[in-house]
């Protein structure tokens, strides 16, 4: 919290921030304007994110606006990255999309039609959720190399022993370079929670995941409403060296906001304990299961290379996993939700 010389214009900035649940980093200064120039948000599981003022927005550190992408519908950067070097003159541009606000009937909204409905996904719902960005891909092993490569972390030291054997029987298959570009697996919930952290966000709650795989919230049984390039990474393990693919390659299904490999290659973690759905319109917005009293189950979305039809449809759910489960064919991607102030949009 600012000291007593601060302005009382800069105090009510940092107690906006406050109020929105960010924190001034120690050894913030302020900026010419006022606002400070790092910030930091503790997550509901005792992880860190650092922000930075970076091109007039708290971006998590690393990550920029991409000037040639334009806004979105509702004013914010169509497009945030970040680039991650590899360390021998590869690098590897990660995106994050903007997929802005709004609520939908959540659920299986399919008339029966002869055949039975998905009973995990009913009740249908409303759910309403502010906007955010949405990573564009899964995180692949290249980046979460890079992570640890960062902390000093030497391979074998990574945490659990399936995820680096995984990924070296992804090297042994396709080298070292087409390697980094496949989805990272075998990762447990607890594990890609923290490293979603590190990335400088989070895993999904359960209702963004399945807005952003409607195109915001459209009834769109498929990813972009289109089954046949919605099935191109599902049931396909057995023909592989390895129960995945780069996350670039065949990714043919993707969102009106371009969001891609949503139906296939991996499932991926979201952020929610599992439970019913409940009978009500949720009456919170970004509504997410909370663990207070919950098993240690967690919900897995969108289809996989080890999947059928029905695991690739918007949405579905899978069975709920154990938050320790290392399955091959589970992932995860991640979501940046900045704070809605800041010298770019106007706020004072």
């Amino acid at each position: 919290m600012p000291g007593p010389g601060t302005s009382l214009a800069d105090r009510r900035r940092v107690e906006r921030l406050e109020a929105l649940g960010f924190q001034v980093a120690s050894g913030s200064e302020p900026t010419a304007d006022g606002w400070p120039s790092a910030v930091y948000q503790t997550t509901d599981e005792g992880s860190s994110i650092d922000f930075e003022l970076s091109d007039g927005y708290y971006l998590p550190i690393g990550v920029r606006v991409d000037p040639d992408a334009g806004p979105a519908e509702d004013g914010w950067p169509r497009v945030l990255f970040r680039e991650v070097d590899h360390g021998d003159g590869d690098s590897q541009r990660v995106e994050f999309v903007r997929i802005p606000g709004g609520s939908c009937a959540m659920g299986d909204f399919t008339p029966s039609g002869g055949r039975l409905r998905d009973n995990a996904a009913l009740p249908v719902h409303r759910v309403t959720v502010s906007g955010f960005y949405m990573q564009r891909f899964e995180v692949t092993i290249g980046e979460i190399a890079a992570y640890y490569r960062g902390l000093r972390v030497a391979e074998a030291e990574w945490p659990h022993h399936p995820f680096r054997d995984y990924v070296r029987r992804v090297q042994d298959a396709f080298g070292l370079h087409q390697a980094r570009r496949h989805p990272a697996s075998c990762l447990d919930h607890i594990e890609a929670t923290r490293l979603a952290a590190g990335l400088g966000g989070r895993l999904p709650t359960e209702a963004q995941w399945e807005y952003a795989a409607r195109s915001r919230g459209k009834n769109h049984v498929f990813v972009g409403d289109d089954r046949e390039r919605a099935l191109i990474l599902v049931e396909g393990a057995g023909s592989l060296p390895v129960a995945t693919v780069p996350v670039e390659e065949g990714a043919e299904d993707q969102t009106e906001q371009r969001v891609a490999d949503l139906s296939g290659n991996v499932s991926e973690w979201c952020r929610d304990y599992y439970e019913a759905y409940p009978e009500t319109p949720s009456p919170d917005p970004d509504p997410w299961v909370r663990p207070a009293g919950r098993a240690g189950l967690h919900v897995v979305r969108g289809g996989s290379l080890f999947d059928g039809e029905a695991n690739a449809r918007t949405f579905d759910r899978s069975d709920p996993f154990d938050r320790i489960n290392l399955a091959e064919y589970v992932g995860f991607r991640i979501v940046i939700k900045p704070p809605a102030i800041g010298p770019a949009l106007g706020a004072d």
